[in-house]
């Protein structure tokens, strides 16, 4: 690789730690999942729907660059919904990347994945914060009857689970 490229190996290395043939598994995180297909169209030219990529279980859940909410790797929609109209959701991205910059992924999945199951718990429990009900009519999401499976309801729920995220991941 360094011939071909011409830099040095010592450069490569530090650039590319795979290089290095020591073992590195992937992050117990990362599972198999679809990509934005804005971005699959961009590159191949071919909108296909079934190229999957992998992804992280909990922290690639957005498209900074066409701006769709991609959800879990696991879910089996088409469906990316556009976050043009909530900027509050590519904000909360912006501030979780930030968060798994500072906290580091082993953390951060514990808290992602707790925080998520605290917010659906309080959702069972009756609460409806105002800015949600906002956001799901933002997302365009008014059929009541597609809430568990729609990825467009988790979107709407992004911004509060980060808040939770950043309040369990602290220090204090």
């Amino acid at each position: 690789m360094s011939t071909v490229s011409g830099q040095p190996r010592e450069s490569l290395l530090q650039a590319i730690p795979l290089l290095d043939g020591a073992p590195h598994p992937l992050h117990p995180a990362m599972v198999s999942g679809r990509p934005c297909r804005l971005c699959v169209a961009r590159r191949t030219g071919q909108p296909d729907s079934s190229l999957l990529a992998w992804r992280s279980t909990f922290h690639d859940q957005v498209c900074l660059r066409h701006h769709r909410w991609l959800g879990h790797p696991g879910n089996p929609f088409l469906l990316q919904a556009d976050l043009r109209p909530v900027p509050g959701v590519i904000q909360a991205f912006h501030r979780h990347r930030r968060l798994l910059r500072r906290h580091g992924p082993a953390r951060l999945d514990a808290c992602y994945e707790h925080c998520s199951n605290l917010w659906r718990a309080c959702l069972s429990n009756g609460l409806r914060p105002s800015s949600r009900e906002r956001r799901l009519r933002l997302l365009q999401v008014d059929d009541w009857i597609t809430a568990p499976a729609d990825p467009r309801w988790h979107a709407a729920d992004y911004p509060e689970i980060i808040h939770l995220v950043s309040l369990y991941a602290s220090a204090h």
